[in-house]
């Protein structure tokens, strides 16, 4: 039988090299993760309250006075994907401007739906700006403002 110079048999050597290897490829050969964070941003003047709701129950509410972010949140996901309703933990939002203007957004069975009408919402991951593939920003626009109804 062959000996390295410490004594350990070359046969043992070469098992616990290829164990390691084994365990090196098993380790990185997993799925990836993946990871995005949601952004809401102020892009107007307006003071923004966005209250969270799931299953008719408010969640939690933020404030933002003027320009900037609202509200960020980061969402990690190894089996189902990631979509902005699941990383707010939310199947509605209520925005109101200035305590005077309020837009709605909810998650019907069939669609994304808002009253009064929007062409966006911040539910529905195709109307967010993607910024190096994991940053989801969704801007509050004067016209969102201007969209929303009278309280």
């Amino acid at each position: 039988m062959s000996c390295l110079p410490t004594g350990i048999k070359l046969n043992l050597m070469k098992k616990i090299i290829y164990l390691f290897v084994v365990i090196f490829i098993l380790q990185n050969c997993g799925e990836k993760v993946e990871r995005r964070q949601y952004v809401l941003d102020n892009k107007t003047n307006h003071t923004i309250t966005i209250h969270f709701y799931s299953h008719n129950r408010m969640l939690h509410s933020v404030t933002k006075s003027g320009v900037g972010n609202i509200y960020s949140v980061f969402m990690d996901d190894e089996k189902h994907g990631i979509n902005a309703p699941s990383a707010f933990s939310a199947d509605s939002l209520v925005i109101i401007y200035d305590d005077k203007k309020r837009q709605t957004y909810w998650i019907s069975s069939t669609a994304y739906e808002t009253s009064p009408l929007s062409t966006r919402s911040p539910l529905n991951d195709s109307d967010y700006v993607i910024e190096n593939k994991v940053l989801y920003r969704f801007d509050f626009t004067e016209e969102d403002y201007e969209n929303a109804e009278e309280i």
